[in-house]
Order: C-alpha cells, then sequence, then structure tokens
C-alpha cells in the first residue's frame, strides 16, 4: 500500500504531521473498521444530491458509474499513474479507479460500478490556487454547514440528505497548502471518520502535538 494514498484517505492532520500504520487503519489510536459494500446502501437521495466534486472543467456525482468518472479535469495526465490498489478502509464488493502525479491525486471508490466516493487531493499548491477551490464550492453551495479551523488544519463540511462533502485543508509552508475534495456516502465517510466529529478530534490532537514540541524546542 502506498503511504501517500493511506494519507490521502484517511485525511486527518496526525497522518500529516506524524504519519500512520496504514496496514492497520489506525490514526491518532484509533483503528479505522474496513467497510464492506453490504454495510451501505445508495438510495434516492443519494441518487438526487446536488451535492458534486466539480473541477472547472467537469463534475462527478455519487450512483454515476465508476468507469465514467475520470473525465474532463478527472481524466489523467500522460505522465501521472495509474492507481490500482483500493484504498485503505475498503473491503469486499467495493472497485475503484485513479490516478496519481507528483500535485495530484484522484481516486473514485464504488460499490461494484457505482460511484460511492470520490477524492480529489492537490499537493503544493498555492494560496491563489487554495482559494480558487473553496470558491468554487461555496459558490455553487453556499457557506459551509460546518467548519473546524485550527493550526494545523481546516475542515468545511456540506451535507444533502445521504451525501456530505468535505474539504480538508493542510498547510505545507507558509505558502503552500495540501488540499482533499471528497464526496461521498455519509454513512461510508463517518465510517472512514471523515467526520464533523473526528475532524475536531484529531485538530485538536494535532495542535496540541504543535503547542507542545513547540514549547519544548530549545531555543536558537
Amino acid at each position: 500500500m502506498k503511504p501517500r494514498v493511506a494519507r490521502l484517505i484517511l485525511l486527518v492532520p496526525m497522518v500529516f504531521i506524524v504519519g500512520c500504520d496504514a496496514s492497520q487503519f489506525t490514526v491518532n489510536g484509533v483503528q479505522t473498521e474496513t467497510v464492506t459494500a453490504d454495510d451501505i446502501t445508495i438510495d434516492s437521495d443519494a441518487l438526487t444530491s446536488n451535492l458534486a466534486l466539480m473541477t472547472p472543467q467537469s463534475s462527478v456525482r455519487l450512483g454515476q458509474k465508476l468507469g465514467a468518472s475520470l473525465i474532463g479535469g478527472f481524466r489523467k495526465p500522460d505522465r501521472a499513474v495509474l492507481l490500482k490498489e483500493l484504498p485503505p478502509g475498503f473491503g469486499s464488493g467495493f472497485n475503484s479507479v485513479g490516478w496519481e502525479s507528483p500535485e495530484r491525486t484522484v481516486s473514485m471508490v464504488g460499490r461494484e460500478d457505482d460511484l460511492v466516493l470520490a477524492l480529489d487531493a492537490w499537493n503544493s499548491i498555492s494560496q491563489e490556487k487554495h482559494d480558487d477551490i473553496l470558491t468554487r464550492y461555496t459558490f455553487v453551495y453556499g457557506e459551509p454547514m460546518n467548519k473546524i479551523e485550527g493550526r494545523t488544519a481546516k475542515y468545511a463540511f456540506w451535507n444533502s440528505g445521504s451525501v456530505r462533502l468535505m474539504i480538508c485543508t493542510v498547510p505545507e509552508t507558509k505558502d503552500t497548502y495540501t488540499v482533499t475534495t471528497v464526496l461521498g456516502l455519509a454513512t461510508l465517510m463517518d465510517r472512514l471518520r471523515m467526520n464533523v466529529d473526528s475532524a475536531q478530534r484529531d485538530v485538536a490532537a494535532a495542535d496540541e502535538m504543535v503547542k507542545t514540541a513547540t514549547a519544548e524546542a530549545p531555543a536558537k
């Protein structure tokens, strides 16, 4: 399992700061339970939700066919590498398609061939590009229903029926960010700890770790 893919799908600040054991799906001392296709249902709310994973060129929604998800702005660039493994946390009955490059990772997961989770992650992007991504979603959906803002990460959440949209922003340097956007069934994202409660706990823990490390660092 590639460490970067594990880091992306777990999506919590502790992963970015101190790493995690992807083989056990543990984050901040919590083991993430493997989900099987029998655990989730794509209901009518999911199929009619207006929430989507978007680029300036295209969008994808839950329930569409997995084989048709890597289109437009999600199409694989020539120099990107195909992702053939399921991300951590997914068990039997799921399939995935995706790719990664040094700048970006796109991963689409389907219950068989029906899209149930879509991820788009950018690495080391500028403040301007970061703002463009957030503005794209707030323009269409309005202000997030929930926000968590800490020193180590910021989260934004939108919900529509059984569907959830989440954006996680992690500062890399003073001027660059990792921005990961995930669209998925709310029940599935809950199982993967992609929800408000988990984000609050993880940001608080990561902020405390940084505060402690800063206090203990020798003065220059």
